[in-house]
């Protein structure tokens, strides 16, 4: 059984989120860079079949020589609380999640990793939840346009009840 990330924080006073925003780039050879990379289950623009993932700064615009692996270690090490992993490649795309790099990231640390970018319907929410370890996810564009809710109280409870029954989570 894979170990899960869904806990609470250890201490009252775990306060500190950190944001990771990388974006994927695709390798022919893992070993191509001193990243870590993974298998990939979607080949690149030019089949390759393995991909790292670079950290990005000042909102996905500048590039920044780490990996999004190291980064999670790094400050899983230093006390980090949980980790916020947003997927440059996904955001606003509502595509659904980049489920490889959830997984790589929620598997790799111990400490709880929240989801953002990519759930563009309920389906992309519940194949995340079924796929990684990953505590939680940010799903707003699933559930919403703009300010209209896509969703009556009835289908939410229903949406709400399908995630409980199949998912080892809690649903606020």
């Amino acid at each position: 059984m894979p170990k899960s990330n869904r806990q609470k924080p250890k201490t009252l006073f775990t306060a500190v989120v950190v944001s990771i925003d990388p974006r994927r780039v695709y390798l022919k050879d893992p070993n191509e860079v001193e990243f870590k990379a993974i298998k990939v289950t979607i080949p690149g623009p030019n089949g390759q079949e393995y991909a790292w993932y670079q950290c990005m700064v000042n909102g996905g615009w500048e590039e920044w020589p780490i990996g999004a692996y190291e980064l999670a270690k790094a400050v899983e090490d230093l006390g980090a609380g949980e980790i916020l992993l947003n997927c440059i490649d996904c955001d606003v795309q509502g595509a659904g999640f980049d489920i490889n790099l959830m997984k790589f990231i929620s598997d790799a640390v111990t400490i709880p990793v929240i989801a953002s970018s990519g759930a563009g319907t309920v389906a992309h929410v519940s194949e995340f939840f079924m796929e990684t370890n990953a505590s939680t996810s940010l799903a707003l564009q699933a559930f919403s346009i703009g300010r209209r809710c896509l969703f009556t109280n009835g289908q939410a409870s229903k949406v709400i009840n399908i995630l409980q029954e199949n998912c080892d989570c809690e649903t606020t």
